[in-house]
């Protein structure tokens, strides 16, 4: 003889109204939804660099304020991260080269959706590289260091120095210290 249905199993809660069953699975989809957004925000959080930061900002054509260790600052676009600078595209035209050693905050505009920085930035160009491909054009630009300011015409880049003509009316020879440049300013739109 077959075995007669037992009770109802009291775990399984049975709904007259199957809309009501049905938001309650849809509530518990959005609650563990959020959930696994938040882990992984936060995994992306920990796992954050600051020149990540950047990238993510440069990709976005972000506009920032960038704070240097000189307490200048350089409001414009970020448009591009290198291994040891950041390009930036300054409000008022021309390019800023920064180094990321004297860069210690940027601060997106309101309204720039966060970003997490979680990716590493690869294989990229260095400030060296950038100012002796600049330096072919002979652009003039201000260059401002931990010790101080020169301006003039780039003529020349070395391993770890730039040489630009002063615009003084000596136009002597003035050699940077590349290692220890802030940033390096041109009037001029020049490529990263």
């Amino acid at each position: 003889m077959p075995a007669s249905p037992g009770p109802p199993d009291e775990n399984i809660a049975m709904s007259a109204d199957p809309s009501a069953w049905l938001s309650e699975v849809r509530s518990d989809e959005h609650a563990a939804g959020r959930t696994r957004v938040a882990w992984l925000a936060r995994q992306a959080g920990e796992e954050s660099t600051f020149q990540g930061v950047l990238l993510d900002l440069a990709e976005r054509g972000a506009p920032v304020v960038a704070e240097l260790a000189d307490t200048s600052s350089v409001r414009g676009v970020l448009r591009a991260v290198g291994r040891d600078l950041a390009i930036v595209e300054p409000a008022g035209g021309g390019t800023a080269l920064l180094s990321l050693s004297a860069l210690w905050a940027v601060r997106p505009s309101a309204g720039t959706a966060e970003v997490w920085g979680d990716r590493p930035i690869g294989e990229s160009s260095t400030i060296t590289q950038v100012l002796a491909d600049w330096s072919e054009a002979r652009p003039d630009v201000t260059m401002r260091t931990i010790g101080g300011t020169v301006q003039g015409e780039l003529l020349d880049v070395g391993a770890d120095v730039a040489v630009i003509r002063a615009t003084d009316e000596r136009r002597s020879r003035i050699y940077v210290a590349i290692p220890l440049l802030v940033a390096v300013i041109s009037r001029d739109r020049l490529g990263g």
